[in-house]
């Protein structure tokens, strides 16, 4: 088995699992003064474990895989000597060991299950933290001095983003059953209204960000179809458009009908939550095989 691929593979349910429970707890902090709170915290358990878990288990496998490829080949993924190298000489090892620290804070953090504000609030804190340490090795560690700092202060701020984007995406069904309860639509409306609000600055993140990580790494457009990395970096780009597309549809299409033609806004939204989620998959796809390659 090629252990480029085994390695994108990993790296792609990391990024994703994380974001998730991410985005996910930043959601039900967000709604966890609604009267539907407990039900969308209750359907949230068991995903948000598997995901934490993991997110865990993929971030044990990065040190052999990452062995593997600096050693070339599957054998220096079992050599002590070579893990140990990578973790004391690499910026990937010191990076490594501290996000094993903040997984564990973060494991810890949602098996408690962010039941209440305060809880969400935790588990959103620290899984950020464990998040914006991905700017700490890969592309966003190539450069040095103020510009070095700079990338990776761009780059945790563009995964923030795309985490809180991306991973708040998955639960929002769950707060739009809410709006088909006569009761509970006044408060599921108003949490909406805040989430869209906090939407637009994450979204508004990721393109910003997005620019100057691009500006950081490529230094111009990706328009070489020869390349690569500019190919799949265009890729990317396109699905991120199509994601912006369809958010702001919901949110200027669909949100307004939704007390004139109910069910029909309601089916709209919850159809392009679902799409936004599938092309968000596919972007973390191509950004798990984009940190593998060269830029160039």
């Amino acid at each position: 088995m090629d252990v480029t691929a085994v390695f994108a593979a990993c790296r792609w349910v990391h990024y994703g699992t994380l974001m998730f429970v991410f985005g996910a707890s930043v959601l039900l902090w967000h709604v966890q003064t609604a009267p539907f709170a407990p039900a969308i915290a209750q359907a949230c358990r068991a995903p948000l474990v598997a995901a934490v878990g993991l997110a865990w288990l993929s971030l044990l496998a990065w040190l052999p895989l990452e062995g593997a490829i600096i050693g070339d080949g599957w054998q220096a993924a079992g050599s002590w000597t070579t893990l140990a190298a990578v973790i004391v000489h690499t910026a990937f090892g010191h990076a490594w060991v501290l996000r094993v620290v903040l997984g564990l804070a973060t494991v810890a953090t949602v098996w408690r299950a962010p039941r209440t504000r305060n809880g969400a609030a935790w588990s959103a804190g620290v899984s950020a933290a464990w998040l914006a340490t991905l700017a700490l090795s890969g592309h966003a560690a190539m450069d040095e001095g103020a510009r070095g700092w700079l990338h990776q202060i761009n780059h945790a701020l563009h995964v923030l983003c795309a985490g809180a984007w991306v991973g708040a995406l998955v639960p929002l069904p769950w707060l739009l059953r809410a709006l088909r309860d006569p009761a509970q639509r006044a408060p599921a409306v108003r949490a909406l209204s805040t989430l869209s609000q906090a939407g637009h600055v994450a979204v508004a993140g990721v393109l910003t960000t997005g620019v100057f990580n691009t500006a950081l790494i490529l230094g111009r457009l990706p328009t070489d179809p020869e390349s690569p990395y500019q190919v799949l970096l265009a890729a990317k780009i396109l699905l991120t458009l199509a994601m912006v597309v369809l958010a702001i549809n919901n949110r200027y299409r669909w949100a307004p009908r939704l007390k004139e033609q109910p069910d029909r806004a309601l089916n709209a939204i919850r159809t392009h939550t679902l799409v936004e989620i599938a092309l968000g998959v596919g972007v973390l796809a191509l950004v798990a095989v984009l940190g593998l390659l060269e830029p160039a």
